[in-house]
């Protein structure tokens, strides 16, 4: 369930002017543009996407704000400019006239607009068609490599990829992946935190950042990620899945059996852990027949390999469990 309050947005400014060379239609500025972004009682609003831009050309320049809060941007062009604020509980568009002015606050309304993902995130982004054919060739290759455990050839092909194209998030996204499965989670969150930083409303990214605060027991800082990727849509299993994993750890039942519907409607189709997380939510809400039949599902699906091992056993404990509660016909 979704709670609408209403925001407080303080940006904190400094704007350093410098000209580029005169043109025929006067100086070039840029402007860069510091701010933090709190909710209505001064907490700062952590994974919350900024726009800023002039009216009169310059191109709109986006940042998240860090777990602080925080975020800068640089922007070109001279006043007017608008700015968007865009949080999971609704977005608003400001106009901005004058020079930017330290301490500016920027107050939501109450009930603000919910987001339309539509408006925010195209089908293809603009950051993905930017990177060069080479860079992609090499994102691909990576990507293959991946998927065939070998590593190193992965690793060489995605910096590769990061070297021609240093702004494509979804090569920094991928590389985070491969140090997220190698366990280096630093790296991994500085690579996701840069493919979000480039492409503010790549869903996966969200996702991914999202699951490794989860995995690293930053539940608090994992909602609000995950709750960013549910509201761009085209919406795929990862981000139902990941979200229905931390409303089990958060003995949020209810609202992780209907996530995991959500992802078990998706195509492509997700894996079998989806399964396993809808028996867990099932157990608790004592709904013991669905329990046992997704529990049966997962261990159907699931590999039996290493990776596989602890929720296999986890799973045939809990049938065993269920047996003895579930009355036989």
């Amino acid at each position: 369930m979704w709670f609408r309050s209403a925001l407080v947005v303080t940006l904190s400014l400094t704007c350093v002017l410098s000209a580029f060379g005169r043109q025929d239609n006067g100086p070039r500025t840029t402007s860069q543009v510091q701010g933090t972004v709190v909710d209505a009682f001064g907490r700062p609003i952590p994974a919350a996407l900024v726009q800023i831009g002039s009216l009169n050309g310059g191109a709109m320049q986006s940042a998240v704000t860090d777990g602080m809060g925080m975020f800068s941007v640089e922007i070109n062009g001279q006043e007017p400019y608008r700015a968007t604020v865009v949080t999971a509980q609704g977005t608003e568009e400001f106009m901005l006239a004058g020079p930017l002015q330290q301490d500016m606050v920027l107050r939501m309304r109450e009930g603000a607009a919910p987001r339309v993902g539509r408006a925010v995130q195209p089908t293809v982004s603009m950051n993905d068609l930017e990177a060069p054919s080479k860079a992609k060739s090499k994102l691909v290759g990576a990507t293959k490599a991946a998927d065939k455990s070998d590593f190193s050839k992965a690793w060489k092909l995605v910096n590769e990829a990061i070297r021609i194209a240093p702004s494509w998030g979804r090569a920094y996204l991928l590389r985070g992946v491969l140090s997220f499965t190698n366990h280096n989670y630093v790296s991994a969150q500085s690579d996701f935190a840069t493919a979000v930083a480039h492409d503010p409303n790549n869903g996966l990214a969200l996702t991914e950042m999202g699951k490794l605060y989860t995995t690293t027991n930053q539940y608090r800082l994992a909602r609000t990620y995950l709750q960013r990727a549910l509201h761009l849509p085209p919406v795929q299993w990862p981000a139902y899945l990941e979200m229905a994993r931390l409303d089990v750890l958060e003995h949020r039942f209810g609202e992780a059996h209907e996530l995991a519907t959500r992802a078990m409607a998706c195509q492509p189709a997700p894996p079998a852990g989806v399964h396993y997380i809808d028996g867990i939510a099932d157990y608790f809400l004592h709904k013991y027949r669905p329990a046992v039949a997704q529990f049966k599902l997962f261990l159907k699906q699931a590999p039996q390999t290493a990776d596989f091992a602890a929720s296999r056993a986890s799973a045939e404990h809990d049938l065993k469990l269920l047996a003895r509660l579930t009355p036989q016909p």
